[in-house]
């Protein structure tokens, strides 16, 4: 019995943090249905300080990545974490490939935004952000990624990256 108890406790304490976890992404989604989008970055900062490691962090970090990027103008600090959550190679790497190469090219960092967009062709080809890029870089659809990507679209076009 008393083995039994330790083992429940156990159980418990190791379900804790990501219980938190939960708590925080949602405390952080509702505050930024809510329009407090300052307040959903620092629950979302809180949570990553806290498990830095943990099984939502890629999530948490993609969220504050785009907080960063859309709401709060930090394309500098949003391309740090999409370049964590690109090189973890979770589910949201393709997504934060695409807008890492979003925050390059509005921090004028062309260059950097023409890799980015070569790596999430070569890393993530099957994937539908993958696909998008192809089109805009083809030519096939020059119209399929944010305007503010078409130079470096158009120089993956000229230059395209060597094979590896």
């Amino acid at each position: 019995m008393r083995r039994l108890v330790l083992a429940g406790w156990l159980l418990l304490l190791t379900a804790l943090p990501l219980a938190a976890q939960e708590d925080a992404l949602e405390a952080s989604r509702r505050a930024v249905l809510l329009g407090r989008h300052a307040e959903a970055a620092a629950l979302l900062r809180d949570l990553l300080a806290r498990e830095p490691a943990g099984p939502r962090a890629d999530q948490a970090r993609y969220r504050l990545a785009f907080l960063l990027q859309r709401r709060l103008d930090d394309a500098r600090g949003a391309a740090d974490l999409y370049r964590e959550v690109a090189a973890s190679g979770g589910p949201l790497a393709p997504h934060a490939r695409l807008h890492l190469a979003e925050c390059l090219a509005r921090l004028g960092d062309e260059e950097g935004a023409a890799t980015a967009l070569g790596r999430l062709l070569e890393a993530d080809g099957g994937h539908p952000r993958a696909e998008q890029a192809r089109r805009a870089v083809t030519g096939e659809r020059p119209g399929a990624l944010p305007a503010a990507l078409a130079p470096a679209a158009e120089r993956l076009r000229r230059e395209p990256p060597p094979r590896a």
